[in-house]
């Protein structure tokens, strides 16, 4: 009965309409009486039984155990949503009522993180930032090498779009091994690595570039950027597309999006030059999902074009 409460069997037993409960009051109310219930309906059972054969035995008896009174009921448990969507993913394997990380969809758009899915399209050795739940944690003990004995952990990530592993080294996973259990939403920076085509990220350091490898989404300051770094690969943008036209686009849209965070080029041509620049005030940004959508959209070639918001 209580999996059946916390997996939102009862839901629609409740009242409907501009009065009704919200979900999760609910099933706290039938969490708070479900063992009243069940002993207040076990003893008229057991009355109703006994009155067979009693003098109240027929209609009369019938009727005389209709109208007792029901139990007082209690009022309900306070039940958070953190809770509520753990109960639903323990018990179903997946989210009903929403996904944790619901509620934090801008504020991890403006810390930098992608979807999942596009980590297929980054190049290899770069760092990422993803908003995530562990979908899935084995731990593993090491055998050899100076971190013998010591533990690391294999998870499964997911977000709406898909699922990714991550591979958290003994060091790393010693730092951050309580958040990965906490079944909170995380905000991972990692590198990102494949294997047979497949995306998985690896992380041994607990700062990357800066910056924590791994928080929880909800502590996470919603802060703009110090800097935006836009990183150009000429060898794989040569021969398809013209690195001139590149250049004005992304001027184009850096002019549409003006602010106050400064921006920060960094083009690569293998062998040749590796030249950063720091563009002046007319080309300071007002961060945020749709200036990144823009620039990732000019050209549609994995590890030609990278940006980078650094907080």
């Amino acid at each position: 009965m209580e999996f059946l409460i916390k997996a939102g069997a009862f839901d629609s037993l409740g009242d409907s309409g501009p009065n009704a409960k919200p979900v999760r009051e609910l099933r706290g109310y039938y969490l708070a009486n479900m063992e009243k219930c069940i002993e207040w309906a076990q003893k008229i059972a057991e009355e109703k039984e006994a009155g067979q054969t009693s003098l109240f035995g027929g209609d009369e008896g019938a009727a005389a155990f209709g109208s007792q009174q029901g139990p007082t009921m209690a009022e309900a448990l306070v039940i958070t949503e953190k809770e509520q969507l753990s109960w639903e993913r323990e018990l179903l394997g997946v989210y009903v009522s929403g996904s944790p990380l619901d509620r934090y969809v801008e504020r991890a758009k403006v810390a930098g993180a992608i979807p999942v899915f596009e980590l297929a399209e980054k190049a290899p050795k770069s760092n990422n930032t993803i908003a995530v739940v562990v979908s899935d944690l084995r731990e593993v003990r090491v055998k050899r090498g100076r971190m013998a004995g010591e533990n690391m952990g294999i998870l499964r990530l997911e977000d709406a779009s898909g699922s990714v592993e991550l591979i958290s080294f003994p060091e790393h996973y010693k730092e951050f091994q309580s958040l990965f259990k906490s079944g909170s939403p995380l905000l991972v920076t990692a590198e990102l690595d494949f294997e047979e085509d497949k995306p998985k990220l690896m992380c041994g350091k607990v700062t990357v570039q800066g910056r924590i490898s791994v928080e929880d989404l909800s502590l996470v300051e919603e802060k703009h950027p110090h800097t935006v770094t836009i990183s150009v690969d000429v060898d794989r943008v040569e021969g398809k597309f013209s690195v001139e036209s590149l250049y004005v686009e992304m001027a184009n849209i850096l002019r549409k999006h003006r602010g106050k965070t400064p921006v920060s080029m960094s083009i690569l041509k293998s062998g040749v030059f590796d030249t950063k620049l720091e563009l002046g005030p007319d080309y300071h940004v007002q961060w945020g999902t749709n200036l990144k959508a823009e620039l990732e959209q000019i050209i549609a070639l994995p590890g030609a074009l990278q940006i980078e918001a650094r907080h």
